[in-house]
């Protein structure tokens, strides 16, 4: 997991700041040179707006299959109701969609996107609602994990050895993220992750520091991660040394990376986490 955690001025509403002019780079009244006009027109929210609440979606599993429901029990009998009641888009694609907390109509008009090229591969799915309106859209996303077949690896799956989580959280120096996040530095302490306290940031984006914490290799250019000089044929990230192990991987990002060559390129051959970049990518 590539999580970019933001800086404490991320959090400032900055709406009815000024503008810092400058003369010659030299700035001619106080003012934060932070807020740039990129910051000042940033829409930044603390939370998910609240709208987005009032529409969800999850995917159609086997706890839904009424040949296992008791129609005599309350929570089951409702169950069945609603999967009596599933619209075209419902059924098709393998979804219960519940719009203001009642069932989906075919006049809500909803838009669909789906991770996968079928709902049987999709491990993401996103629903707007309210395109067409003069209201902000509403969306909803969820995601969830369709078994893969293993890769073939060196070694058998064993079921003993236990899961794996690296979480690099960059570019932020160790220390000033005891400073800055003191509670998820603590909760990480207390879960028992152990940190690596040889690795540093050498960049000052998630590219050159990925390639440094999962290959142990740092870059010599901006393109072509996976295939620049500095990571000739034989060197194996993280994940493909896992893969070898029998271990089923996953590689994740906490935003879109379709404007970033460099991540793209690292071109990781894990079992899942693709959808997810491209969900990241969803317009709200």
């Amino acid at each position: 997991l590539d999580l970019a955690i933001p800086s404490r001025s991320s959090y400032v509403d900055v709406g009815k700041h000024k503008r810092c002019n400058s003369d010659n780079g030299v700035r001619l009244k106080r003012c934060d040179p932070k807020l740039d006009p990129r910051a000042l027109g940033d829409d930044i929210k603390m939370e998910c707006p609240r709208r987005h609440g009032t529409i969800s979606v999850r995917f159609l599993g086997p706890e839904d299959d009424p040949d296992k429901l008791d129609p005599e029990a309350k929570d089951d009998a409702k169950l069945l109701q609603r999967l009596d009641g599933l619209t075209d888009l419902e059924k098709d694609n393998g979804i219960i969609l519940d719009v203001d907390k009642r069932p989906l109509k075919e006049s809500d008009h909803a838009e669909l996107w789906m991770g996968g090229s079928s709902p049987e591969e999709s491990e993401a799915v996103c629903v707007r609602l309210g395109k067409e309106s003069l209201k902000p859209p509403r969306v909803s996303c969820t995601t969830r994990i369709v078994p893969q077949q293993r890769f073939v690896g060196i070694s058998k799956p064993d079921e003993s050895r236990p899961n794996l989580i690296v979480i690099l959280i960059d570019p932020l120096s160790r220390q000033q993220m005891q400073r800055s996040l003191p509670n998820t530095h603590a909760l990480l302490n207390m879960l028992g992750f152990t940190e690596f306290e040889q690795y540093t940031a050498v960049g000052n984006n998630s590219g050159p520091n990925q390639a440094a914490l999962y290959s142990g290799m740092p870059i010599t250019g901006r393109d072509g991660i996976r295939t620049s000089s500095s990571h000739k044929a034989g060197r194996k990230w993280i994940w493909d040394r896992l893969n070898d192990e029998g271990y089923v991987t996953m590689k994740a990002e906490d935003g879109c990376i379709a404007n970033s060559n460099m991540v793209q390129s690292i071109q990781p051959e894990t079992h899942h986490g693709g959808q997810m970049h491209e969900m990241f990518c969803f317009d709200y």
